[in-house]
């Protein structure tokens, strides 16, 4: 609802609780240190995905710890049902709820001390199995899914008092290109303190993997879930010092829970009237969907389907990174000029066009007319382990 000045209410629909936040609508605002904090926690969750969910360690879990990369595609697809389930029954309860809880930056904290451990412990998901066992592993990262959900609901509600509207496409945009920079760095890391050691014999790599890291037990493939750790941990505390929150509302946290409830309920019952917001809710919901299980399945589809191996991830994973850098800034620089919706066009008719190039690629063909013979390109393997799998 905008006045005559131009301004827009920037809050969610208990307004009578949670007051209002102003702010030109577009705009060139400036981008301040709350703003730049609130990308740095966008941009530190980012390695965790980008490391753990696609590139390295859920293709290690897949081919070594299941032991089979089809088998083990289909165990992590039945537990991401779970953690999808989970989050589709109840984070719209929590959006429903965050205006009226007030301030949110204590249950976003929560949400940081919960998660960073958890993805350390899975450092223990050895090949053998003698640490975590497979559902154990699966049970961890389906809580820090679920976890990941929650805290982009509480994280998102920020968006607008860290950078308000003038600025807001500039702290996201800011907060998507942090992301795949600091998975860039963190993959080459990887490949440069693990991945080339022993392999090649440049003076600028080390001649063995560092911190003693044993490739035969595949610590180079599972030390990225430390580093995933270590580096959200790290990012979100800038959040916690600078960020503005929320003022207190003095509605109990249950009660603004159930009321949340009540007004999701409402909306479903009577969201024949809003048929626009309707639209938009359920093609964002595949829209999001089909991207996360494009980008979730490719690494065990290069694993299981191209026969490569974590160093071939690793530069795969840096490339792609690499360009989504510059698409964090592409995709402001459109937003702001060519405005959110005919920015998701572009975005989504390109996507189109490079998974119609990828369904041309086989391990002895390239884009569906090239022939490549594998047998004269060996696969170079980050370890090519003796330690047997338990099945």
């Amino acid at each position: 609802m905008s006045d005559s000045s131009g301004s827009v209410e920037a809050h969610g629909p208990s307004a009578i609780i949670d007051p209002a936040i102003t702010g030109d609508l577009g705009g060139d605002g400036k981008l301040g240190r709350g703003g730049v904090a609130w990308s740095l926690f966008e941009g530190a969750r980012n390695p965790y995905v980008i490391l753990v969910t696609i590139y390295i360690f859920m293709p290690y879990v897949a081919s070594v710890m299941v032991g089979d990369p089809v088998r083990g595609q289909a165990v992590i697809s039945k537990w991401s049902q779970y953690s999808g389930w989970i989050v589709m029954l109840t984070a719209p309860v929590l959006g429903a709820s965050i205006d009226r809880m007030g301030p949110r930056k204590i249950w976003l904290g929560l949400l940081v001390a919960a998660m960073v451990p958890m993805m350390a412990a899975l450092w223990w998901a050895r090949p053998d199995l003698s640490g975590l066992s497979v559902t154990a592993t699966m049970v961890l990262t389906t809580a820090i899914g679920v976890g990941f959900a929650y805290s982009e609901v509480l994280h998102n509600s920020l968006l607008l008092r860290a950078a308000g509207m003038g600025a807001a496409h500039k702290a996201s945009g800011l907060g998507l290109a942090l992301g795949n920079a600091f998975s860039v760095l963190a993959l080459g890391f990887t490949a440069w303190a693990f991945a080339l050691p022993g392999k090649v014999s440049w003076s600028w790599v080390p001649k063995q993997p560092l911190f003693g890291l044993d490739t035969a037990t595949h610590e180079p493939e599972r030390v990225v879930a430390l580093m995933a750790a270590v580096i959200f941990a790290v990012g979100a505390i800038p959040l916690f010092l600078f960020t503005p929150d929320a003022e207190p509302t003095g509605v109990p946290v249950l009660k603004a829970l159930r009321s949340g409830l009540q007004q999701l309920w409402q909306m479903v019952r009577t969201v024949g009237q809003f048929k626009d917001a309707a639209v938009y809710l359920a093609s964002r919901m595949f829209f999001v969907d089909g991207m996360n299980a494009v980008l979730i399945y490719a690494g065990i589809y290069a694993v299981g389907v191209m026969k490569w191996h974590a160093l071939e991830m690793l530069i795969y994973g840096i490339l792609l990174s690499v360009l989504a850098v510059l698409g964090g800034f592409v995709g402001r620089w459109m937003d702001a000029g060519l405005g959110p919706k005919v920015s998701v066009r572009v975005s989504i008719i390109m996507t189109l066009v490079g998974l119609v190039g990828f369904l041309g690629m086989t391990p002895d063909q390239i884009l569906y007319v090239w022939s490549y013979p594998p047998a004269l390109h060996p696969p170079s393997g980050m370890a090519q382990s003796s330690v047997p799998c338990r099945r």
